[in-house]
C-alpha cells in the first residue's frame, strides 16, 4: 500500500484555515454595542478551529508506516470503548437504583428543614400541644437559612455568592437534581417559598452533555427569572466585588457556534467561565444535595479544609524530594567535575613525572655518551702513544 493510498484516510487541513485566522478579530476590536458573550463566543470558536488545524497537520505528517500502527491502536481503542460503554451502563443501573432509595429520605430532610411535622399532621391533637408550648420554639420553624448556610459553607460555590443573594437565598426551601428526559446530563430545580423579589417558585438549570462518560459538554442552559418591578436592576447593582449568582447562574455562557469567529484570549476567558459554571453545577449535585446537613453544620467544610491541607503537604514532600533530587544531580556533577579535574590533575602529574623521567634518561644517555666517547678519545691517545713509543725504539 502506498503513502498517498494510505494519506486518503487522513483527514485534511481545511482551506482557508490560515486565511481566516489572519482575519480574526481581536480582543479589543468588538463594537462598543456588541454583545461581550458573543465576542466571547467567537473566540473560543476561533481557538478551537486553530487547534484542529494544527492536529490535522501533525496527522498529515505521519510516514506509513506509523499511520498503520495508529489505525491498529484505534481498533484496539474502539474494543476499549465498547467495554466502557457497558460499564458506564451498569453504573447508571446502579445509580437509578439508589438515587430511588435516596428520595424518600431527601423528601423527609425538605419536610424537617421546612418545618413540616408529619406526625403532627397524622396527629391533630399533638399539633395543638406543639402550639401550646414555648412561643419561641413555635415561631421559629424548621431550620431557618439551612440551604443558604449549606452553600455559602461550600468555598467554590460561596465564590459565586454575593450580599444581595443572600437576602434572596433565605427563601430557598429545598434544591433536587435529575436526569434529563431526553440526551444526556442533570438539571437542578431549586424551589423557593414566597418572597419578594421574583415571582417563579421554581428555578431549573440544565446541563446537556455530549458525553457524560468523558464529561463533555453541550450546553448549559438556565431560566428567565420573572423579576418584580426593580428587583432585577438591585441584583445587577454595581459595587459588589461579586457578581450576581441568580443572573450569572441562571444566564450562563454558552459555547460558540460552527460559524462563530473569536479572538484567543477571549476564547480562554469564555472557557474558564464555561467550566466554572459547569463545577459550580456539579458541586451543588455531587456535594451540597448529598450532604446539605454537613455543609449547614460545617464539618464538609473540615472535611474538605483537611484534604486540602494533606495535599498541600504531599505537594510539599513531592516538591521537596524533587529539590534533594535535583541537589543530588547537582552533587553528582560537581562530584563528577570534580572528579575528572582531580583525574586531569593526576595525568598532568604523571606527565610531567614521566617528562621529567625521560628528561633524566636523556641527561643520563648523553653523559654516558660524553664519557665513552672521552674514554675512546683517551684510549685513541694511549694507543696512539704505544705505537709512537715503539717506533722510536726500532
Amino acid at each position: 500500500m502506498s503513502n498517498e493510498e494510505n494519506n486518503s484516510n487522513m483527514p485534511e487541513a481545511e482551506a482557508g484555515d490560515e486565511e481566516n485566522n489572519s482575519n480574526m478579530p481581536e480582543a479589543g476590536d468588538a463594537p462598543p454595542n456588541e454583545d461581550p458573550l458573543a465576542v466571547l463566543m467567537n473566540a473560543l470558536k476561533a481557538k478551537l478551529k486553530k487547534q484542529a488545524a494544527k492536529h490535522v497537520n501533525m496527522l498529515e505528517n505521519l510516514s506509513e508506516s506509523v499511520w498503520n500502527r495508529v489505525q491498529v491502536l484505534r481498533e484496539m481503542q474502539g474494543q476499549h470503548d465498547e467495554l466502557g460503554a457497558k460499564c458506564s451502563a451498569e453504573i447508571a443501573e446502579l445509580e437509578n437504583k439508589f438515587q430511588k432509595l435516596y428520595e424518600p429520605l431527601y423528601a423527609k430532610r425538605c419536610n424537617v428543614v421546612n418545618g413540616v411535622d408529619e406526625k403532627a399532621e397524622e396527629n391533630p391533637e399533638e399539633a395543638v400541644a406543639m402550639e401550646q408550648g414555648d412561643d419561641k420554639d413555635a415561631e421559629e420553624k424548621g431550620v431557618p437559612e439551612f440551604w443558604l448556610t449549606a452553600m455559602k459553607n461550600n468555598k467554590l460555590v460561596n465564590q459565586e455568592i454575593s450580599k444581595r443573594d443572600k437576602e434572596v437565598l433565605k427563601y430557598l426551601k429545598d434544591i433536587k437534581w435529575g436526569k434529563i428526559e431526553e440526551g444526556k446530563g442533570f438539571k437542578l430545580e431549586f424551589y423557593f417559598e414566597t418572597n419578594p423579589f421574583f415571582k417563579d417558585t421554581v428555578l431549573i438549570k440544565t446541563y446537556q452533555m455530549i458525553d457524560a462518560d468523558e464529561i463533555i459538554l453541550d450546553k448549559a442552559t438556565g431560566m428567565e427569572i420573572d423579576w418584580y418591578p426593580k428587583k432585577e436592576k438591585f441584583m445587577r447593582k454595581k459595587g459588589s466585588k461579586k457578581g450576581s449568582f441568580f443572573i450569572n447562574f441562571f444566564n450562563p455562557p454558552q459555547i460558540p457556534g460552527d460559524d462563530d469567529e473569536i479572538d484567543e484570549y477571549i476564547a480562554d476567558e469564555l472557557e474558564k467561565q464555561i467550566l466554572q459554571d459547569y463545577c459550580i453545577g456539579s458541586e451543588i449535585k455531587d456535594k451540597i444535595i448529598h450532604r446539605a446537613v454537613s455543609w449547614f453544620t460545617g464539618d464538609a467544610k473540615l472535611e474538605e479544609e483537611e484534604e486540602e491541607e494533606e495535599d498541600e503537604e504531599e505537594e510539599k514532600e513531592e516538591k521537596k524530594e524533587d529539590d534533594n533530587e535535583e541537589e543530588g544531580k547537582e552533587d553528582d556533577g560537581e562530584e563528577k567535575q570534580s572528579g575528572e579535574e582531580e583525574e586531569k590533575e593526576e595525568k598532568k602529574d604523571a606527565a610531567e613525572e614521566e617528562s621529567k623521567e625521560e628528561s633524566s634518561a636523556a641527561e643520563k644517555k648523553s653523559i654516558d655518551e660524553e664519557e665513552k666517547k672521552d674514554g675512546g678519545e683517551e684510549e685513541s691517545k694511549e694507543e696512539s702513544s704505544a705505537a709512537e713509543k715503539n717506533s722510536s725504539e726500532e
